[in-house]
């Protein structure tokens, strides 16, 4: 899961001409991270972890 900002500036380019800007920011975290600021149990961080295994990437 990703966490995703954005905000618009303005900027003046020539007289009586003016751009919009969308800068966008990214910030990835990783499923234990997640796992964490959602507040999973014991029992669905054990059940993460055996879904990130390498036998089930293909799967998903």
């Amino acid at each position: 899961m990703n966490q995703i900002s954005n905000f618009m500036e303005t900027a003046l380019k020539r007289e009586n001409d003016t751009e919009v800007i969308l800068p966008i920011t990214a910030v990835e975290k990783t499923p234990q991270e997640i796992a964490k600021e959602y507040g999973f149990t014991d029992e669905q961080k054990e059940l993460l972890e055996e879904l990130l295994k390498l036998e089930y990437r293909e799967l998903f």
